[in-house]
């Protein structure tokens, strides 16, 4: 049972270290060496330990399980993408943006935002989440489109907010 937990823990290790470096020559280097090792081991206890004939014996499929795991899983892992980016973050300094839909009137795309952090107008035109599409908010006060629309507080445009 021990050797399981040992097979299992050198996977996840190899697994971690995969992640940490994907999408790198290292990250590659690392699932190649970890198969490899696999590989060794597998011959060594053929040579020393295995029994004469024993063809795939459990310790045999034990190894050749791991090496298929560390193979297919570590290199799907290496091959995942370096960023979870949202499309929402600065493009120059990565800046979360998403928050700014609600925060400034009037913006409803990615493009009409300036970057708070670093001051860089944005060049992609991507709707912002939160913000409402085919409408364009606007400042209290004003109107959008025109008299007695609704704003974002229920208010008409005809109405001050004390009348409500």
């Amino acid at each position: 049972m021990n050797l399981l937990i040992i097979f299992a823990l050198y996977a996840m290790g190899i697994f971690v270290m995969a992640a940490v470096w994907r999408r790198t020559i290292r990250g590659y280097i690392v699932v190649a060496v970890g198969a490899a090792v696999v590989l060794a081991l597998m011959e060594l206890y053929k040579r020393f330990l295995g029994a004469p004939g024993e063809g795939l014996g459990g310790v045999t499929l034990l190894l050749w399980a791991e090496f298929g795991a560390i193979v297919f899983v570590g290199t799907f892992i290496v091959l995942l993408p370096r960023t979870n980016r949202s499309g929402f973050e600065c493009v120059y300094c990565g800046y979360d943006l998403r928050g700014l839909a609600d925060q400034q009137p009037g913006v409803t795309r990615l493009s009409d935002v300036t970057c708070p952090e670093c001051g860089m107008q944005q060049a992609p035109a991507r709707p912002l989440p939160g913000a409402r599409h085919g409408k364009t908010k606007s400042a209290p006060g004003q109107t959008p489109g025109g008299a007695g629309q609704e704003h974002q507080h229920g208010h008409t445009s005809d109405q001050t907010p004390g009348q409500g």
